[in-house]
């Protein structure tokens, strides 16, 4: 076998639309389609926090890409993980290789967890994983509505959905850690990162911050939230929805849906996204009573850093 080196990759020192192509034809595919990125994605150098850090292990003399991985530090603390694709000759330490090094990047970033998504059906990617200290999550279902209608949205006299900007002191890391209790998603990963910088990345979804977020209250008492987000393109998301569990197994999940869509709706929204545990059968069975329906699912793998 060759010598192999592993090199960070500069900015415009390789085709990047081809590496991305290579990594993650998804998102390369994206890329291309859209209408507000025209170019070519750029490759960050290990002295930026842009979108991708791709490594590679090359053959000296002529330098020649045999593979890379792309990863990228996301708000939140959380670092986003495009599984490696390297020639089958180079063998195991040229894999290990790259994901130690960008497991080093992510990690001096400020990540502490990584996160990796992969086709449900591809059990290479999931011996890989396992193999670089991923573990699986399970699936997550990616769900869409677009019958989107401002409706009236009845309330039960007892509950109420105002917004946590006029919502005056709240504790909302503490709201939001009592509705993680009992959850059905994603539990393996509470706790590992800092409530604050959960709703960080919260935050970060969409180009709204915060400005959609709302606070069930029942009997004008906290009991949940819902974090809903706008994209571009009149496309909303539903962040997070839950409630504490004192207050579950009332209906609150199904009133919060149908205000969820209504509200988005008044506000210019042609459709509206989620993502959801496919453990968490009771959400499941809500979203698609209320006209979601699913259009992709992935296998998600995490890594804790300096645990």
């Amino acid at each position: 076998m060759p010598e192999v080196v592993l090199q960070g990759l500069q900015s415009g020192e390789v085709d990047a639309a081809g590496l991305l192509e290579l990594i993650a034809p998804e998102l390369a595919a994206r890329t291309a389609s859209s209408s507000d990125e025209r170019q070519s994605p750029r490759v960050a150098d290990e002295d930026s926090n842009r979108r991708f850090f791709p490594d590679r292990a090359s053959v000296p003399d002529p330098p020649a890409c045999r593979g890379a991985i792309f990863g990228y530090p996301a708000p939140g603390k959380i670092g986003i993980v495009y599984p490696a694709s390297i020639d089958a000759d180079l063998g195991a330490n040229a894999m290990a290789g790259l994901y130690q090094r960008l497991d080093e990047f992510l990690a001096a970033r400020g990540c502490k967890i990584l996160q990796a998504m992969v086709d449900v059906a591809d059990p290479d990617a999931d011996t890989v994983l396992r193999s670089m200290n991923y573990a699986c999550l399970g699936q997550i279902a990616f769900l869409v509505a677009d019958n989107l209608r401002d409706l009236p949205c009845p309330m039960p006299a007892a509950v109420r959905l105002v917004a946590i900007a006029d919502a005056g002191h709240l504790d909302l890391p503490d709201l939001v850690l009592r509705t993680y209790q009992g959850s059905l998603d994603c539990p393996e990963i509470d706790g590992v990162r800092a409530i604050e910088d959960v709703l960080d990345g919260y935050r970060a979804t969409g180009v709204t911050a915060d400005r959609h977020w709302q606070l069930l209250l029942c009997d004008d008492r906290p009991a949940g939230c819902l974090l809903l987000g706008e994209h571009k393109l009149h496309q909303w998301e539903l962040i997070y929805m839950g409630v504490e569990p004192k207050s579950r197994g009332c209906g609150l999940g199904e009133l919060m849906v149908d205000f969820a869509k209504t509200y988005a709706a008044r506000h210019g929204a042609l459709a509206m996204s989620l993502a959801v545990d496919t453990r968490n059968t009771p959400a499941l069975r809500v979203y698609r009573q209320r006209g979601f329906r699913e259009w992709i699912r992935r296998q998600v793998y995490f890594k804790v850093l300096n645990r």
